[in-house]
């Protein structure tokens, strides 16, 4: 969405933040609630 909308800096910045947390969550263990993750991420940002 924000590629869509010309903001080419903020989406590279959030999926690099998506990314991040994703590559750090170690496999096979339940991911936290959707606020927990929200607020992880953000954090990277």
């Amino acid at each position: 969405m924000l590629d869509h909308l010309g903001e080419t800096d903020a989406a590279e910045r959030v999926s690099k933040a998506v990314s991040g947390y994703i590559a750090g969550h170690e496999p096979g263990t339940p991911f936290p609630s959707t606020v927990a993750v929200g607020d992880a991420i953000a954090e990277r940002l």
